[in-house]
């Protein structure tokens, strides 16, 4: 009796124990951390899936940029700034998400809402090309569908800027899709 008492409690404790740890899958936990270092990471949640750009090992281009430039003669509003990351495990399968703030001038702590993307100036953009199919689909934010990014650090000696970002944007035919706990900690050119 004392036998079965003892193996009985060992099952319990180690049941117990194995249920108290998290072993966690989520898409979540594989995005790159929020830093401010300049460690040129980009990531989101594309409807809940894991996002991070990626390119084939054949191709040459960048699958990752950012940048921030003087543009605009208007000196309270003279730059540009984009970033985006691409995915690309195919030569023409890909897919893009960008964010462009088009005549601003940033500081740390800036939050732009993000909206129309035809009046170019502050919007968040999903493209992808499906090899299904020839051609790219373009989702944008619009009046209704709309976004936020948050520049959270900003270095303007040594071109760094880190911040988060999340957007529901649609295509042409009202297919929306949702792009949620964005991040990215990258160098950027001038």
């Amino acid at each position: 009796m004392r036998k079965e008492i003892l193996i009985l409690a060992s099952a319990i404790i180690l049941l117990c124990s194995n249920s108290c740890k998290k072993v966690s899958t989520s898409s979540t936990n594989q995005l790159p951390p929020l830093t401010t270092q300049g460690l040129n990471t980009f990531g989101c949640l594309v409807n809940g899936n894991l996002f991070i750009p990626q390119r084939p090992w054949s191709d040459p281009e960048s699958f990752y940029g950012c940048f921030y430039q003087y543009i605009y003669a208007d000196t309270s509003k003279p730059f540009v700034f984009e970033v985006w990351g691409e995915d690309k495990p195919k030569a023409n399968d890909f897919t893009v998400v960008q964010i462009e703030l088009d005549s601003i001038k940033l500081h740390q702590g800036d939050v732009f809402q993000l909206g129309v993307s035809g009046k170019r100036k502050k919007y968040g953009v999903y493209m992808y090309s499906p090899p299904s199919i020839a051609g790219i689909i373009n989702y944008g934010t619009s009046d209704v569908l709309t976004g936020q990014i948050a520049i959270t650090f900003l270095d303007q000696v040594n071109l760094i800027a880190s911040g988060t970002f999340w957007f529901d944007a649609a295509d042409g035919t009202g297919d929306t899709v949702h792009i949620t706990q964005g991040r990215f900690d990258m160098h950027f050119t001038p």
